[in-house]
């Protein structure tokens, strides 16, 4: 009988211990978690500080540009090119900006209760419109580009950013793009550091997922606008009466090269497609390039 009772107290002590050391374990790693997610948290805060304090120099220079064009005609047709984009990054501002507040809300209180996933679900819902910033970021870099070589365009622009930044000014422009990226980036950081039994998990799964098909769906457009820029500024260098028209949707761009004749020593110009094969002079005087 006591060798019994012994066996059975064994037993039960043996237990109590396997669950003391599993509540410890299980203690220590959740703090571990709540240490990388809180260390990712601040991370957010203050690269979306430093984001929408970008998207707010850059609508620094609408007022400017507008001044520019209304005094200067001749640039007038070349900066109106600018307004898509501005209108796009004030709708961003404000989007981030919310944002903004919230994560300065929820960090200012921040414990291993609190849930983020949802706030990015909900940002989530308002970043479609970056593909609509996307498609107007070629054009406008090009123009800000060449503008900001003349001197009349520096001056004006000086009075409102520095000369660091009017020397990085593309750079600014690019930042909507690279954000999403991270965002995508912190989401999957967040999950790894995440127990599956945190109410915020599955809203960290949920909208790391929404963010990766947000990101897909915006490269797609991103490559279908770079593709139809590629087409018509092919279309616009060919001359001709009986040049062809190259615009249709499901025509693609695939690359342009030279080709020498070796025994006329003569040079053609090549503009392959997914479905025809264009072949054309090169160009003279001007940079239209006539068709053969």
């Amino acid at each position: 009988f006591y060798p019994c009772m012994l066996r059975s107290q064994a037993i039960l002590l043996l237990q109590r211990a396997i669950r003391g050391w599993n509540g410890k374990h299980e203690l220590y790693r959740r703090q571990k978690y709540h240490r990388r997610r809180t260390h990712i948290v601040q991370e957010i805060l203050t690269t979306e500080k430093n984001y929408v304090e970008t998207l707010q120099r850059i609508l620094t220079l609408a007022d400017p540009i507008k001044e520019l064009s209304m005094s200067d005609s001749s640039t007038l047709s070349k900066l109106s090119q600018l307004n898509g984009i501005f209108a796009s990054v004030k709708i961003l501002h404000m989007v981030n900006q919310t944002f903004l507040r919230k994560l300065e809300e929820i960090v200012s209180s921040w414990s291993s209760a609190h849930l983020l996933g949802e706030h990015f679900l909900k940002l989530c819902d308002s970043l479609r419109m970056y593909a609509t910033y996307i498609e107007t970021y070629g054009a406008a870099e090009g123009v800000l580009l060449e503008c900001v070589k003349e001197e009349k365009f520096q001056e004006l622009l000086l009075r409102h950013l520095n000369s660091k930044e009017l020397m990085i000014i593309t750079s600014l422009l690019i930042a909507p793009i690279q954000r999403l990226p991270r965002y995508q980036l912190f989401l999957q950081e967040l999950e790894k550091n995440t127990w599956p039994q945190h109410k915020d998990y599955d809203f960290i799964v949920q909208a790391f997922d929404k963010m990766k098909e947000t990101t897909r769906h915006i490269n797609e457009r991103t490559r279908e606008v770079e593709n139809i820029t590629k087409v018509i500024n092919v279309q616009n260098r060919l001359l001709g009466y009986d040049k062809p028209s190259l615009i249709i949707p499901e025509r693609r761009f695939v690359l342009e090269g030279i080709l020498h004749k070796l025994k006329t020593k003569k040079e053609r110009c090549l503009f392959l497609f997914n479905d025809i094969l264009i072949i054309s002079k090169p160009p003279r005087i001007t940079k239209s390039i006539g068709r053969s």
